[in-house]
């Protein structure tokens, strides 16, 4: 599990012990991630855990008496968009983008048995594809082993922050440019993979995820998922991630340092499947004091053939936000991001999602300034939440021949959440 097993003891023993253990559990969970010592995901993995262990069977849609519980949930996002991108020189702009769209619905179902047996499958209806399909087996408050459809665990901000709880409304631009899809230029080096997951901690400090999965990503449509692969596409990609967290001495908060890693035979090249091999890894911090917090992550990586058939690329980037809670409704957010192609190429909309193509350029940059309001609820555990920001990205630096010098992007993003 990705939190202190002594963390989860002290909640199950307050569970227990006192008549109205679902209220104080729940108080103490919300506590710990105020105080930064747990993150919202780990937050949400102890209380399902809290409810499995005191509540009776709550459903049984299979009549077997070995269902402990059933729980439904799900998520939406509503979002809009205004991005305008200036082309320097001559070049035409091409038109700004102005519109309103769903960017998730999402159902959640988690079935969990007796014995450390459970199952969940989270769909998102907008894509018409799965975000998680697995079946897990939990062997102590050390040891669990997951097999499915899961992302693969490379980068803290798209392995460990749901999208759920994003600050930024969206993820930075380093996440999407080492993680995303390859689309010649993004180096496809994460998302969804079926594979296999073992998860584990020393039940103090330390934490660890290990993977072997598919090596192509698998997450554009849901026959991705149900697809029986190749010869094309037989490879098997490792993955690994291990990370420290301990609370400060008076308790007010928390720092946790982490390290990922990602060797994906033949994804790597300005074509994939061509034999060339990509390395991809991480580095990160997670700094919280009471209503401060500064997250941090570098990506690096290798990309045999990657700027072209006779040279390879090591695209790099590293991304830094802070946000600062003022009330417990109003939390202000500021990002940088920022991304060096090594002349494999990037585009503005490679990094800044809904971004028009401002030309191929070689780095790119992005600030977000914005706020989270919470409506309903607050940071700790919100149900409706609005976000609102003003984003500025370039791209400069040219790696092809005729392309613009750079190219700009200035707007704003806002979306509307409701979690259930």
């Amino acid at each position: 599990m990705r939190y202190s097993r002594l963390t989860i003891l002290f909640a199950l023993v307050i569970s227990c012990v006192f008549p109205l253990a679902g209220q104080d559990s729940a108080a103490l969970v919300n506590a710990l991630v105020r105080k930064g010592i747990l993150t919202h995901q780990e937050a949400e993995e102890i209380r399902a855990e809290l409810i499995t262990e005191n509540a009776p069977i709550s459903a049984a849609t299979s009549q077997s008496p070995n269902l402990a519980r059933l729980a439904i949930g799900g998520r939406v996002q509503y979002q809009y968009a205004h991005l305008a991108t200036d082309i320097a020189g001559s070049t035409a702009d091409p038109a700004p983008v102005n519109h309103l769209f769903l960017r998730r619905v999402r159902v959640s179902f988690r079935a969990t048995f007796k014995d450390g047996w459970s199952a969940h499958v989270n769909y998102d209806l907008g894509s018409a594809n799965f975000d998680v399909a697995q079946i897990e087996k939990t062997f102590s408050p050390r040891l669990k082993l997951q097999a499915g459809y899961w992302k693969a665990p490379i980068g803290y901000e798209e392995y460990f922050t749901s999208s759920g709880e994003l600050k930024a409304i969206e993820r930075s631009p380093i996440n999407r440019y080492f993680v995303e899809s390859n689309n010649g230029r993004r180096l496809g080096a994460g998302k969804y993979r079926n594979g296999v997951w073992l998860l584990g901690n020393d039940g103090q400090h330390l934490s660890w995820d290990f993977a072997v999965t598919n090596a192509e990503a698998q997450g554009v449509t849901v026959n991705d998922a149900l697809a029986q692969g190749s010869a094309g596409n037989n490879q098997l990609a490792y993955w690994g991630s291990v990370a420290f967290q301990r609370p400060f001495a008076d308790s007010t908060g928390r720092l946790k340092l982490g390290a990922t890693y990602g060797f994906l035979p033949d994804q790597g090249g300005r074509v994939v499947g061509t034999g060339s091999d990509l390395t991809v890894w991480s580095a990160y911090f997670d700094w919280r004091r009471e209503n401060l917090s500064l997250i941090g992550e570098y990506f690096g990586s290798d990309n045999e053939r990657g700027a072209s058939a006779t040279r390879d690329a090591n695209p790099s980037g590293w991304s830094l936000m802070a946000t600062l809670r003022l009330t417990s409704s109003l939390e202000p957010v500021l990002r940088y991001g920022t991304i060096d192609s090594d002349g494999r190429g990037v585009q503005l909309g490679d990094g800044i999602r809904s971004a028009a193509s401002g030309g191929t350029h070689d780095k790119m940059h992005e600030w977000f300034l914005g706020t989270n309001w919470y409506l309903l609820g607050d940071e700790t555990k919100h149900d409706v939440r609005l976000q609102a920001g003003y984003i500025f990205g370039e791209s400069r630096d040219i790696p092809l021949t005729g392309a613009p010098a750079k190219a700009t992007v200035r707007g704003v993003r806002s979306q509307l959440q409701l979690s259930f």
